[in-house]
């Protein structure tokens, strides 16, 4: 579910057996106008901003973009469920564009000592120069590498951050993303071959970015 109740659909699964799911969202001309400037924290815990909820059967559940340290010991199940393979292609600018941001995985266990930032990244019109991943006062910058297509495409880039066991606090971490607070937000900036970038998770309202064929 997204922002309380908005049921997102199955799109498709990823060869590696993740699946994904959409909404489609509309807003009028008046209210992009209104927006002015990119949404800098669409997701997030706080006021205005919006969370993604997955519920499974058993009452099992997660919410994005929480990163949550706890009792999460790895588990072996055989697939249970399978879906169609994802195609769907989104729509390009001539700008690129960092589609999706998250951790894999989303939920540690208190031995781990690893968890992947991965970034779901859509070229416009030129080859991508490169994938960071950086903390809004320059405190550290890590390179994101292209791991493949995703199968739509996109390309998913990822970089692995290691810490020692029991390092992390158990709880969530809520607000890693955003730039409204540069000492302890995190943003995924893509900048192709021609110098246009786009930085999640800036979600851009513009008057003229058309579509690059």
């Amino acid at each position: 579910m997204f922002n309380g109740g908005m049921t997102m659909q199955l799109e498709g699964q990823l060869k590696n057996g993740d699946k994904v799911y959409s909404l489609t969202y509309d807003i009028s001309g008046s209210d992009a106008f209104e927006f002015g400037k990119p949404l800098s924290n669409v997701f997030g815990s706080r006021q205005g901003e919006y969370r993604i909820v997955a519920i499974d059967e058993t009452w099992g559940m997660h919410t994005f973009p929480d990163l949550t340290i706890g009792n999460n010991p790895d588990v072996f199940v055989y697939e249970i469920t399978k879906a169609r393979p994802y195609t769907t292609r989104g729509i390009r600018r001539y700008s690129p564009q960092v589609i999706m941001v998250g951790f894999d995985p989303i939920l540690l266990n208190f031995g781990d000592d690893h968890f992947k930032i991965k970034a779901v990244v859509r070229e416009g019109s030129a080859p991508i120069q490169h994938v960071v991943l950086k903390r809004g006062d320059g405190g550290f910058n890590y390179t994101l590498y292209p791991e493949g297509d995703i199968g739509n495409g996109d390309i998913m880039y990822s970089a692995t951050y290691s810490f020692e066991p029991g390092a992390l606090a158990a709880g969530s971490f809520r607000d890693l993303f955003g730039n409204q607070d540069p000492l302890n937000e995190h943003v995924v900036e893509v900048i192709d071959q021609v110098g246009d970038s786009h930085t999640f998770p800036g979600l851009e309202i513009c008057a003229s970015c058309p579509e690059y064929p």
